[in-house]
């Protein structure tokens, strides 16, 4: 039976080890190679051309195994990478994806799952794990549901007067009341009158809610509206 060949790298020893010991008492599988560090985990994938590399991203920095990663991956396309990290972090995760790599294990998952997922990747030429697909598929739901939110108001947005699109921006920008009027030059009963048909319009309970939202989508710093 052919085995698995496998190499780590991961900078600390101790964990290092772990996997290498739990790679070498698995009957369908053999280590090839480990490294402590992104740069010798590029020379060393070379000379050993292992099937699977278990790659920490926290090496010589917090993502130099996702850099190397990708290196590994443009030199040495038919090897598959699982990230192994303690963070379950989207930012990482997504980058990781898009520098290659195949799926990722979490270090304080039991042996079993470990070892089943390296044999999933293994067997599976086009193989996106469950973990990373679930990871892209919240990024694209976040996004389809940004892009919706966006379209959403900018479609009521257009409907403000000219005062009440300046006054928006006014809230956007953090200005209180009396600095609105003072920059309108308009009472603050007036302001007060321009905000109550704003958040009517626009579908919001309070300027504070409206605020937040405004902040979250970003939408004056990536629209000119």
């Amino acid at each position: 039976m052919e085995k698995i060949r496998c190499m780590v790298v991961d900078d600390l020893e101790s964990i290092r080890e772990h996997f290498c010991t739990l790679i070498s008492e698995c009957g369908d599988m053999v280590l090839a190679a480990e490294a402590d560090s992104a740069k010798d985990a590029v020379t060393t994938a070379k000379k050993a051309n292992p099937d699977i590399i278990l790659m920490d991203i926290q090496l010589e920095d917090e993502t130099a195994g996702i850099r190397a990663t990708e290196k590994i991956k443009e030199d040495m396309p038919n090897v598959k990478v699982i990230i192994l990290t303690v963070h379950n972090n989207d930012k990482f995760m997504m980058d990781a994806y898009l520098a290659g790599a195949s799926d990722y294990i979490l270090k304080y998952d039991n042996d079993k799952n470990i070892l089943d997922t390296v044999r999933m990747v293994y067997k599976n030429d086009f193989f996106l794990g469950p973990l990373l697909a679930k990871k892209l598929k919240e990024s694209l739901t976040l996004a389809r549901n940004r892009e919706e939110s966006l379209l959403f108001f900018i479609n009521n947005y257009s409907r403000l007067t000219d005062a009440e699109k300046r006054i928006t921006k006014h809230l956007y920008s953090g200005k209180k009341r009396r600095e609105i009027a003072e920059a309108e030059f308009v009472s603050i009963e007036t302001v007060k009158t321009h905000i109550s048909h704003i958040l009517k319009k626009l579908g919001f309970h309070s300027a504070a809610s409206l605020t937040a939202f405004l902040k979250k989508i970003k939408i004056f710093d990536e629209f000119d509206v």
